[in-house]
């Protein structure tokens, strides 16, 4: 019959899983909570990445449609509408669409709800019925710009939307002059933002129907969105919320109006993207946790087994004390060598950890960067300003930038998209080219750039202008016809970046009104035009 273990053999054991247990759990709590932590932050850099693509994408179209209504508007008071001269009108009206690639067609629409001239048509060609009256008689009955909803083209059969303007003869309206936007032209717009290929991108025009859509756009376009989508964008909200899409993808949705139109911009990230990094992290952890906790318990047992044996042969009586030290010598000298596998496997492990944590922070730095130009995204270079502001030393003043290509539209459409993402990298290259160590630079989408530097009050305008002159003459030499309008506001001793954002966005139209190719520079405590 064996002999049973002796109560001191039992707890010896004891306290060494003990010891070895408490040995790996604070090692396993604190990188575990290193996980979590980054997967946290990940997930925040890119739900703020998201509302600020999303708010982009927005301005992007609200501003695209703006340019449309102030080209239509000053088409609709060209003196042969005002004069009655329809087909000199009609004449007008096809040369801006010559001159814009983006714009379809123009249509002149009586009260009588009857087209008067098509530019897809000869003049006096008999004219096809008109779409989406209702946005014709908003027209005639506020006397403002209307836009309208999607709708299929009665010539083309393809989706199109309708800005119309009221044209006044004798200051009264009496016709309605409609441009025609393809809807792939809108969905171009929300391409050039540049947007992470998994993410889905849809418009929703004012009554909850599809315009565009990144996924599926055949299948979606032209169609009612989804419930959620739909509540949201009725109710003109800037929300962020959870959602599973048509196809059956979770996703995270973050949702903003397009100006006063009652539309909609809809960008969801899905949670594979949003969530999958820490989820592998975790999972991989748990793996070597689990490795690493049966290899140090096995380890542990080994060695209260030797002890015991050791310590019951120094209770036996007539074991000679030569062998006991041979077998003590080769024991210790066992023991040795587990412990360093042992601390080899701890230190594989915790290199696996530290390649998860440089891989999280690589994930974090690349989140901040805008993959095409490495530049700071909106929000990234929004953290960094604050920094800039924090650390400004007494008798500084901060220049803040607004730079926006000319003329880049007509290099996408003649050399391609390619060749303007090329441009962009390169107006990029020379923004860092031409600053100084401690300035920032950063893409807020499209053709548009930031800059902000610090200078000494008294020298801060020379040195924003400085620049401001070589950046114009440098993109001027990039390609032939593309040039730079920057407006350049100095900084008060309160001024919020919001603010500056805003005058400077206002200061470089300024600039291009006056010309473009040249800068503007305004005092944010003044916002008098600067020397």
């Amino acid at each position: 019959m064996a002999e049973p273990t002796p109560y001191f053999f039992s707890s010896m054991r004891s306290w060494l899983l003990g010891l070895v247990l408490a040995s790996l759990l604070p090692l396993a709590l604190f990188a575990t909570h290193l996980l979590v932590a980054l997967g946290e932050q990940s997930q925040r850099a890119t739900k703020d990445n998201l509302i600020q693509q999303t708010e982009l994408v927005a301005r992007a179209l609200n501003e695209r449609m703006s340019r449309a209504i102030g080209a239509l508007s000053a088409l609709g008071q060209d003196d042969a509408f005002v004069s009655g001269d329809l087909e000199r009108a009609y004449r007008q009206s096809r040369r801006l669409v010559d001159d814009n690639p983006d714009f379809r067609a123009v249509v002149l629409i009586d009260r009588d709800d009857r087209m008067t001239f098509f530019t897809a048509r000869p003049f006096g060609a008999e004219m096809p019925a008109v779409s989406d009256l209702k946005a014709v008689h908003e027209v005639f009955s506020t006397g403002r710009p209307v836009l309208s909803g999607v709708f299929k083209s009665p010539i083309s059969d393809r989706h199109v939307v309708a800005i119309g303007v009221p044209v006044r003869i004798n200051g009264e309206i009496a016709y309605c002059l409609r441009l025609i936007l393809l809807a792939d032209t809108l969905a171009q717009t929300v391409r050039e933002q540049d947007l992470p290929e998994d993410w889905i991108a849809s418009t929703l025009d004012a009554s909850g129907i599809v315009v565009t859509r990144s996924l599926g756009a055949e299948q979606f376009v032209g169609k009612a969105a989804s419930e959620a989508l739909a509540a949201a964008s009725r109710e003109n909200r800037r929300s962020v919320f959870k959602r599973i899409t048509t196809e059956g993808i979770p996703v995270t949705t973050a949702i903003r109006p397009v100006g006063n139109w009652g539309w909609a911009v809809a960008i969801s990230v899905p949670d594979a993207t949003l969530y999958g990094p820490l989820h592998d992290s975790l999972t991989k952890f748990a793996i070597i946790g689990v490795v690493s906790l049966g290899l140090a318990v096995s380890f542990a047992l080994w060695i209260s087994r030797s002890l015991a044996r050791q310590f019951a042969a120094l209770a036996t009586p007539g074991h000679g004390t030569q062998r006991l030290r041979v077998a003590e010598l080769q024991s210790i000298q066992r023991h040795i060598v587990s412990t360093e596998q042992e601390r080899r496997r701890s230190d594989e492990a915790l290199g696996s950890l530290s390649e998860d944590y440089r891989a999280a922070e690589a994930e974090l730095l690349q989140a901040r960067r805008d993959s095409l130009t490495r530049l700071y995204r909106r929000e990234a270079f929004a953290a960094a300003y604050g920094q800039l502001q924090q650390n400004l030393p007494d008798g500084d003043r901060v220049a803040l930038m607004f730079l926006d290509l000319d003329n880049f539209k007509a290099i996408n459409d003649l050399h391609g998209h390619w060749r303007g993402d090329e441009v962009l990298r390169e107006v990029a290259g020379q923004i860092g080219q031409n600053l100084r160590g401690s300035d920032l630079a950063g893409r807020l989408g499209g053709d548009e750039f930031v800059v902000a530097l610090v200078a000494p009050a008294d020298q801060v305008e020379a040195i924003a202008a400085t620049l401001a002159e070589r950046l114009i003459t440098a993109i001027q030499s990039i390609d032939a016809g593309l040039g730079a309008s920057i407006g350049i506001v100095i900084a008060g001793a309160d001024s919020t970046l919001p603010a500056l954002q805003r005058l400077a966005d206002g200061a470089m139209y300024r600039a291009k009104h006056a010309g473009k190719g040249r800068y503007c520079l305004i005092h944010a405590e003044s916002t008098a035009p600067g020397p």
